[in-house]
């Protein structure tokens, strides 16, 4: 139950949630509070009324108690005269009962039913502390104080004068005051939790506007920052193509790549981000071939070393390019490495294996089978069937084998992709 109510509590809205916890913790603070000024209050209206007692009390034992009263063999006290005198002039309202007692503990008299009057009784507690000099009192029965006073005559305490005194006044004011207390207190943090609870809603609507108003900037500035990146990618991308028509025998070249490379991804159980970056990466992969002379691009034979050592810098001069455009930062290794080979023999940094980013090893197999199937200024496109076999000899030196067999497998799954491709 109480796991369950925890649960539904920390389901709440904030704002609801401390006008609970302070509604609690304010009018705690009002009932604590309350107490104790009621319990002071309470203390001091009881000892003024214990001293107003025991002045009582003395006028009392002043002028209706004789040293002989306490003398052997006196009875006066036991007499009915004595017993009108304490009822007259001393009992009220407020004085419920009288007794005396004399100092070896004999009741000398007992306004209450003269229950025990003329016994001895073994001294205890406050009527002993009395006897002993001292003026004590406590709760003796409900609603009454005890009160004791020692009788002395001559500087000798002869005994003892008990009054019981109603605690019904004492009771009563502190009652009263206890309520007030609480009232006054709980009215003033009624009005401060409602202050507070309409501050807190106030600012929690504040910051809720000011949350949806960000909230839908934030939305408008992400809507046009992909519109500015879509429209700069469309740029980049015709910047690829420009550079692609530079050389008719790669012309579209990135274009069919696409639909290779997002199958293989597929078929290798890329991510969301890989496929993406794979994506932006096979569309603009070639577009360093911008550096690269017309001349090296078209050229209708075989390159020399030196002709050859400078087409071999487009990968690098591509992820230049890429890398200083923020949100293209992160497929400038993949557009480096993409002529890498599995064995460390590739270009430019001799990487191999799984040191090439496995975007790039994608992009390698897509990218020699367009180039297999596709005429070159050097030599006429080969058949599928080669071109496959090419990429199945490869398995292990220029190829990742994984991908060459992800590829075979995308091969007999769907050949429709690959129609076009077959020559004759």
């Amino acid at each position: 139950m109480i796991n369950k109510t925890f649960r539904y509590f920390r389901g709440l809205e904030l704002q609801t949630q401390f006008a609970i916890i302070s509604f609690f913790v304010i009018f705690v603070m009002a009932a604590l509070i309350g107490g104790v000024l009621a319990a002071q209050v309470r203390s001091s209206i009881l000892d003024n009324f214990i001293t107003h007692s025991r002045a009582i009390q003395r006028l009392a034992i002043t002028d209706n108690l004789k040293k002989s009263d306490f003398a052997q063999d006196n009875d006066r006290l036991r007499g009915r005269p004595f017993d009108q005198l304490i009822n007259n002039e001393i009992l009220d309202e407020d004085i419920q009962a009288v007794k005396i007692w004399r100092a070896d503990g004999l009741v000398l008299y007992n306004s209450d039913n003269k229950e025990g009057v003329g016994e001895i009784v073994k001294p205890k507690n406050n009527l002993e502390a009395a006897l002993s000099g001292e003026s004590p009192y406590g709760i003796e029965r409900s609603g009454e104080a005890g009160i004791y006073s020692p009788v002395r005559f001559d500087g000798k305490v002869v005994g003892a004068f008990e009054s019981y005194f109603s605690l019904e006044p004492v009771i009563s004011a502190t009652r009263k005051l206890y309520v007030t207390t609480i009232t006054v207190f709980s009215l003033g943090s009624l009005l401060l939790w409602t202050a507070l609870v309409g501050l807190v809603r106030k600012s929690a609507r504040t910051i809720n506007e000011q949350k949806e108003g960000l909230l839908q900037l934030n939305e408008e500035l992400i809507k046009s920052l992909e519109a500015q990146q879509e429209n700069f990618l469309g740029t980049m991308e015709s910047l690829s193509l420009a550079v692609e028509s530079r050389d008719p025998a790669t012309g579209k070249h990135s274009e069919r790549l696409d639909g290779l490379i997002t199958d293989l991804s597929d078929k290798l159980g890329l991510n969301d981000e890989e496929d993406r970056r794979l994506t932006r990466a096979g569309a603009l992969h070639d577009i360093g071939k911008i550096g690269i002379p017309g001349s090296i691009l078209g050229k209708p034979g075989p390159l020399t070393k030196k002709e050859w050592k400078i087409m071999q810098d487009h990968p690098d001069i591509g992820s230049a390019i890429v890398a200083l455009i923020p949100f293209l930062k992160d497929i400038a290794p993949i557009i480096k490495h993409h002529h890498e080979h599995f064995n460390g023999d590739g270009y430019p940094d001799h990487l191999a294996g799984e040191d090439i980013p496995i975007e790039s090893r994608i992009l390698l197999v897509a990218d020699a089978y367009d180039a297999m199937t596709s005429n070159r200024p050097y030599r006429l496109a080969l058949s599928h069937e080669e071109s496959m076999a090419r990429l199945v000899e490869g398995k292990g030196t220029q190829f990742d084998p994984e991908v060459v067999d992800a590829f075979l497998v995308l091969v007999s799954e769907r050949p429709d992709l690959f129609e076009y491709r077959k020559v004759a």
